[in-house]
């Protein structure tokens, strides 16, 4: 159709939130960096999202004008409730992995790193 919509390409994201919501085994999202727009979305069908302090939680395609996708503004609401869903949408602003534990979107994971290795371990923060 236009520039900001392919029909295929939406049913096959509408496909994919759908076997993430309904897998019949708990799914998880580990979000470091960004998740943004469809990620973002992907992520909300998952049963548990795990975040690091600096990640960024981002509702990316209304900064550009366009309603959200693929069950992401749904998935949201369900979590955080009418009041928080309409502050992330209306304000498009991207989320911290604090705000995201705040609103209950995400548990927050803390980073060490080891200095004679370049991987990262995480693990939960609190009790």
């Amino acid at each position: 159709m236009g520039i900001y919509f392919d029909e295929d390409y939406f049913a096959e994201g509408v496909r994919l939130i759908n076997t993430i919501s309904r897998f019949p085994k708990p799914t998880i999202a580990m979000i470091n960096g960004a998740a943004a727009g469809a990620g973002a979305s992907w992520s909300l069908a998952c049963d548990f999202r795990f975040m690091e302090p600096s990640s960024k939680f981002i509702m990316a395609f209304l900064n550009i004008g366009l309603s959200g996708d693929t069950e992401g503004i749904y998935n949201l609401g369900q979590l955080v409730g009418a009041g928080i869903l309409k502050k992330i949408i209306m304000t498009g602003k991207p989320l911290s992995g604090e705000d995201c534990e705040k609103y209950g979107i995400a548990e927050l994971m803390e980073s060490e790193h080891d200095k004679n290795d370049k991987n990262k371990t995480l693990r939960p923060t609190g009790d």
